[in-house]
């Protein structure tokens, strides 16, 4: 059962909002498609980071852990881009069904 809202879905992926501003990105499978838009949302959800504003979020990708060259072209871009964000109180994790 989940608390939160969807505020985006598109096959493959969603993005689910908690109380608190506690933001979950979940892909669904490792399609191009799926791929796409978790880095397309990921764009958008960091272009709204202000300076002082408090982030928290998810990235759930149990379901699509498998690593493509553009999988891993996309998550770089996304790392490098949010290197150079302004929130200062900011704290993610990623969810994993290997031991890592």
């Amino acid at each position: 059962m989940r608390r939160g809202k969807i505020v985006v879905q598109r096959p493959g992926y969603e993005r689910e909002r908690l109380p608190g501003d506690v933001f979950i990105l979940r892909l669904h499978d490792a399609r191009s498609e799926s791929i796409e838009a978790w880095y397309e949302d990921c764009n958008k959800l960091m272009s709204r980071w202000r300076p002082g504003q408090r982030l928290r979020y998810l990235h759930d990708i149990r379901a699509a852990e498998s690593v493509t060259p553009r999988a891993m072209d996309r998550v770089v871009r996304v790392l490098r881009q949010m290197r150079n964000t302004p929130v200062t109180d900011g704290h993610g994790a990623i969810v994993l069904n290997n031991g890592l």
